[in-house]
């Protein structure tokens, strides 16, 4: 009976969890107009957006994400709730992984192109593929257990063999829509208007912006920095 049980209910924390991640979707989108004309009443808005803050909150920035952030937006929607020329800087860390690409993530970077004033720089970091793919490769067959533990710490496998990283990573329990290597995102910024198109490392980053907190991550992340320039 009690298999029986565990058999018939499988799916449904699965189902449950998708439902409410739904719903959290639905009242961004209603009311991120309202929650943003709040916001910009309410406080000095920051010239730098950070799209996909989850926990991580940069301080002097304009930090977003589906829940808890100081204005909750549905990415997915392809819609930022902002006037265009608006935002200098805009920074998103391992979150466009989580969009599909074309239906979610190529609307997201246009309006992140409408957004941000001439000049302006977007800068992203995502699981990198190739580095993935890299590690994959040195790993295979010669059992780099410890090594392993201590470059992807958070990535358990269960003692499975290397392969499974990569499932892990590009799966990632069904959040993980996408794995980019920098051939993509560069063809996705510049679908999106975006030049000046460069892979970039951690620390270029924490130079230019050193309020972002560190991620310590270069071994498994791609960076990427563009820069909205008009034609004169």
């Amino acid at each position: 009976m009690q298999k029986l049980k565990n058999r018939n209910f499988r799916g449904f924390h699965n189902t449950a969890k998708s439902l409410a991640w739904d719903l959290l979707k639905l009242r961004a989108r209603l009311f991120a107009n309202i929650a943003t004309r709040r916001y910009i009443k309410n406080n000095q808005p920051p010239q730098k957006i950070h799209i996909g803050c989850g926990n991580r909150l940069f301080t002097g920035w304009l930090n977003c994400d589906l829940k808890n952030a100081d204005i909750n937006i549905d990415f997915a929607s392809g819609k930022l709730p902002f006037p265009s020329e608006y935002f200098e800087s805009i920074c998103s860390q391992h979150f466009i992984e989580h969009l599909q690409l074309k239906k979610e993530l190529q609307p997201l970077l246009l309006e992140a192109h409408r957004c941000l004033k001439n000049n302006g720089e977007i800068w992203i970091s995502t699981p990198d593929l190739e580095k993935i793919c890299n590690y994959y490769i040195m790993d295979q067959g010669k059992g780099l257990l410890e090594d392993r533990k201590k470059r992807l710490p958070e990535t358990n496998i269960d003692d499975y063999p290397p392969v499974h990283i990569i499932n892990t990573l590009f799966i990632q329990e069904g959040e993980h829509k996408n794995l980019f290597d920098f051939e993509l995102l560069k063809s996705a910024l510049i679908k999106a208007g975006f030049t000046d198109i460069k892979k970039k490392q951690e620390k270029d980053l924490l130079q230019r912006y050193p309020e972002i907190p560190i991620r310590d991550d270069d071994y498994q992340t791609l960076y990427v920095t563009a820069r909205k320039i008009k034609n004169k």
